[in-house]
């Protein structure tokens, strides 16, 4: 299975392994976790001291849309009218 990182808008990564039945390209996307990812690129060699896991086959994809619990706060938080 082809090692895909997710790259989320604040910032963050997150490694899967990830299969739909045929291999992934750039430009391809696909649902996952609430999201459409974009496949946006192959990963760059890891470089040594570098904390970065990344082989060099993994996949960078990037949310196309937001999540519906974009901008929810929690109920504590919300102003009654």
């Amino acid at each position: 299975m082809p090692k895909v990182v997710l790259e989320y808008p604040n910032g963050r990564r997150h490694e899967i392994e990830f299969d739909n039945g045929r291999p992934l390209e750039v430009g391809d996307s696909f649902e996952l976790y609430g999201r459409r990812w974009r496949v946006m690129s192959v990963a760059s060699t890891r470089k040594p001291g570098s904390r970065r896991y990344l082989d060099t086959d993994a996949i960078v994809c990037r949310p196309m849309t937001n999540s519906p619990f974009a901008g929810a706060k929690p109920s504590s938080e919300q102003t009654e009218t």
